[in-house]
């Protein structure tokens, strides 16, 4: 890796904040290949990109889940010592409603190893990924409230976190949602 590169951001350039409105989730145990970055890489955005494809077992897939674009972010703080950083990336989500559906899907989530990935706000060409087979995503976090009056929103809030040596991983791969 070249560590006398420049990192520069271009005046002017579009920073767009926030995720669409698509969080895909999948079961860690439902991927047969879980890709990583490669192992020697030559530039910095090598060290968070998974370019090879990830592969679902025959009749899995992940889930597509609606959520709100102004209540939906990923944010990553880094942990641990002075010699010893890691990070703990946490995807916050609220779905806008409280039916059966996701109610019961969100209660399924509660004690399950996740992969999840999240798309920019920006037209990108990846995915945001959090969790890995070692280090999958988990529920920490979730509200379900029914809302007050005509003005109350109910839904769903959830919080999502994984430990990890990066980040965020940018997954360019195709994302899988149906295994072979």
């Amino acid at each position: 890796m070249d560590l006398t590169t420049d990192v520069v951001f271009a005046d002017g350039q579009d920073n767009m904040a926030g995720l669409t409105k698509r969080l895909f989730l999948g079961f860690a145990s439902a991927f047969t290949t879980l890709s990583t970055p490669a192992a020697n890489p030559t530039t910095y955005a090598g060290r968070v990109t998974i370019a090879d494809d990830h592969v679902l077992a025959t009749g899995k897939k992940t889930i597509e889940l609606y959520i709100m674009y102004d209540k939906s972010m990923i944010e990553s703080p880094s942990v641990g010592g002075r010699k010893g950083k890691s990070w703990k990336p946490k995807i916050t989500a609220f779905y806008p409603g409280t039916d059966p559906e996701c109610t019961g899907f969100i209660d399924t989530l509660k004690n399950a190893d996740l992969i999840g990935f999240a798309e920019p706000q920006e037209d990108a060409a990846y995915y945001l990924q959090v969790g890995t087979k070692k280090l999958p995503l988990s529920l920490v976090n979730g509200s379900w409230k029914s809302g007050t009056g005509p003005e109350g929103e109910k839904g769903i809030t959830f919080e999502l976190e994984a430990p990890s040596q990066r980040p965020v991983y940018f997954y360019t791969g195709d994302l899988p949602r149906v295994g072979a």
